[in-house]
């Protein structure tokens, strides 16, 4: 379910226009991927989310700006 909710954000991230709007999105991405590193059990399954992460966040060293 955490990885739908990531492919969620990005379908709202590249529907978005508005900068203050992405920010709030890429917040949230920021905070799903948290959720996911301290629950996933799987590495196959972080790495996935990791990647698709990618889409909003960028490569994982800009990973948590919150």
């Amino acid at each position: 379910m955490v990885i739908r909710l990531m492919e969620a954000m990005i379908t709202i991230y590249n529907y978005t226009h508005h900068s203050i709007h992405k920010k709030a999105v890429r917040q949230h991405a920021e905070m799903i991927m948290k959720v996911a590193e301290n629950s996933f059990e799987k590495s196959h399954d972080l790495e996935d989310i990791r990647r698709r992460s990618e889409a909003i966040l960028g490569s994982s060293e800009n990973h948590y700006l919150i």
